[in-house]
């Protein structure tokens, strides 16, 4: 039962980021914490860079995707490609759209990714993104 939920958790990481539409290119991954308000969303981030065209994939610890989006280095734009039906909120998108920008700027100006924790503020909202990059150790 846990084998069939991986592979089916693994299956849906991919479909969400459509890896062989992309070719080759760098992919991070990062815990990541969104808190809103009294509520939070916690997860995975991944991140594929492809000849300045960010495709991210955020996925919470179940495997349902909350939101995956496109950011283009070139124009400066977020196209969100999917969002859960629990964001589908009359002015969370724009929102979402506009803070997620921010954090692909930052990332795009951080040579090679965050290295370190990363903390985006949005104190009109009281929305707070945290951004922890995962470590793979090899024995």
């Amino acid at each position: 039962m846990i084998r069939k939920f991986f592979i089916f958790l693994f299956f849906v990481l991919c479909s969400s980021l459509n890896f062989s539409a992309q070719g080759e290119g760098r992919m991070d991954r990062y815990k990541v914490q969104i808190d809103i308000q009294d509520a939070y969303l916690s997860g995975v981030c991944m991140i594929k860079d492809v000849e300045g065209l960010l495709t991210v994939a955020v996925v919470n610890e179940f495997g349902v995707s909350a939101v995956t989006f496109r950011y283009n280095k070139t124009k400066d734009k977020v196209k969100i490609l999917n969002l859960a039906a629990a964001m589908k909120i009359p002015g969370v998108k724009a929102l979402l759209k506009h803070d997620l920008r921010n954090i692909m700027r930052e990332y795009c100006h951080a040579e090679g990714g965050f290295k370190t924790v990363y903390i985006y503020e949005n104190p009109k909202y009281r929305m707070k993104y945290n951004f922890t990059p995962i470590v793979y150790e090899i024995d």
